[in-house]
């Protein structure tokens, strides 16, 4: 049975942008590289140990390495079934700090910053041209949410030029707020988003799927250790992202013509408006 893919026409549909069909190469070309994850087994020995670090760090670059050739074709792959969880992956792998990069070497430790930003931005540049397609496709918003889980820690050391990509990415996503809230895919982007925006840690990004679900999320973290919701954030935010938050709080709750209960009684869109609550006071939220 061939792969399911959820483009329909190439083009647009209506005014969202939507990219081309994945190329059968760029899939094969994902599906040769060593994108495992490190094993969680504790080594036998120093050179068992050495051997699983290379094996780690030839993932690390090799994910780097397609972030930048594929990057045309990233957000095509991010739409298919197959392509998505390669693509999840990459971002998992891309992000994550070399193993064999020496700790206590400055220059070397700067070096992997920059190139963990650089695969950042490459994502960034990427994905935003779809980003609202990506948000409401079923296999689209797992990498969305990918890339979302991954951003807290990051923000803080990002340099300055990488910051306005980033922050049009996000005013991409909050333009369709309220009608991604309660679509079924996008309303997991909207708590993702607020997440972000608040300076959450990923441990609070942790899509908890159902029962029945039957895609697994490559990119999340799911440390339980980490209170999902503290009443200040984690990681330092820019101060622009306080005005995005403010803006979707406005674009939410000061509509005056019922939607907002309406939201609340819709199985998508209720956890977004708690997410919001949270995002915006803390643990203790006094509504008017």
């Amino acid at each position: 049975m061939p792969p399911t893919s959820t483009y329909g026409i190439a083009g647009q549909q209506g005014d969202i942008p939507r990219p081309r069909r994945p190329d059968p190469k760029d899939l094969s070309y994902l599906q040769s590289l060593p994108l495992q994850q490190p094993s969680n087994r504790a080594p036998v020995d120093e050179a068992s140990d050495e051997v699983e670090r290379e094996r780690a760090s030839a993932s690390v670059l090799a994910a780097r390495n397609a972030l930048s050739s594929l990057r045309g074709s990233l957000a095509s792959l991010a739409g298919e079934e197959r392509g998505s969880s390669l693509v999840e992956l990459c971002i998992s792998r891309a992000l994550s700090a070399d193993p064999c990069v020496q700790a206590g070497d400055a220059a070397a430790e700067e070096g992997e910053r920059g190139d963990v930003q650089a695969a950042l931005a490459e994502l960034v540049g990427a994905l935003r041209p779809y980003a609202h397609f990506l948000a409401i496709n079923r296999y689209g918003s797992h990498v969305l949410q990918a890339l979302l889980s991954r951003l807290p820690p990051l923000v803080p050391l990002m340099p300055p030029g990488n910051l306005p990509p980033l922050l049009e990415l996000l005013k991409d996503l909050a333009g369709p707020f309220p009608d991604l809230i309660p679509h079924i895919s996008g309303s997991h982007i909207c708590r993702s988003l607020l997440c972000v925006l608040r300076g959450l840690p990923p441990a609070a990004l942790a899509d908890r799927r159902g029962k029945k679900s039957k895609h697994s999320h490559t990119g999340s973290a799911t440390d339980k250790s980490v209170p999902p919701f503290p009443s200040a954030p984690v990681y330092p935010v820019p101060e622009a992202f306080g005005g995005i938050l403010e803006g979707l709080k406005g674009a939410v709750c000061d509509d005056g013509n019922g939607s907002l209960q309406d939201l609340a009684c819709n199985p998508s869109g209720s956890p977004v408006l708690s997410t919001l609550l949270r995002a915006l006071g803390g643990n203790h939220v006094i509504v008017n």
